[in-house]
């Protein structure tokens, strides 16, 4: 589906579409120009070059692709480092309205905001394990259960899906631990020598 962003000034067209036996058909369309006063979308602001939007329902939305997946912006807040959208996912009728979080560098999605932000945790930029030095010979550190999953899958470069099965496998999920409670806790784990073999470097 269409979506448009663009600067201020610049007069956009976009039209929006419904499923006919499969194929996808425009039947109705509207123009707007940015950040004319005149030009609304559905939240009632003029349209801002600081956002993309897609023409649905009759009205432009503002949108976000995240992970790429193409959602509406229904509600926006910042909370610390967080940026919390519920968003809802155009032409998927059965859908619910879901969560979308982004830390600054990652997305993650949920049905509700506990899961998007549970669910974060598991998402990890690269593989560079220096941000981890102070676990080495440090058995007494305490980290928190974020840190401590996102270590664990740097330095051994468990999935995520194995690391989510693996603590939703545990009875009491601690939410500190210390560098040596987290080497006894995944023993027999994948990746566990790996780790045992970082921090005691």
């Amino acid at each position: 589906m269409s979506t448009v962003q663009a600067v201020s000034g610049t007069w956009i067209a976009l039209a929006e579409y419904e499923n006919n036996d499969g194929i996808w058909i425009p039947f109705y369309a509207s123009v707007a120009q940015i950040s004319n006063g005149d030009y609304l979308d559905a939240t009632g602001k003029p349209l801002s070059e600081d956002e993309r939007y897609i023409l649905y329902n009759h009205k432009f939305q503002r949108c976000i692709i995240a992970d790429g997946i193409l959602l509406i912006k229904k509600t926006e807040r910042k909370v610390g480092g967080l940026t919390i959208w519920k968003t809802e996912k155009p032409y998927d009728y059965n859908s619910k309205l879901k969560w979308l979080v982004f830390d600054g560098e990652n997305y993650s999605h949920g049905e509700t905001l506990k899961d998007a932000k549970e669910s974060l945790i598991y998402k990890i930029s690269s593989r560079d394990t220096s941000a981890f030095n102070t676990w080495k010979n440090n058995d007494d550190l305490v980290i928190s259960k974020e840190d401590a999953i996102k270590g664990y899958r740097a330095i051994t470069g468990a999935c995520e899906t194995g690391a989510r099965a693996f603590v939703d496998g545990l009875t009491n999920v601690p939410e500190n631990i210390t560098i040596k409670e987290l080497c006894e806790l995944t023993h027999g784990q994948y990746g566990n020598e790996k780790l045992r073999d970082f921090v005691r470097a």
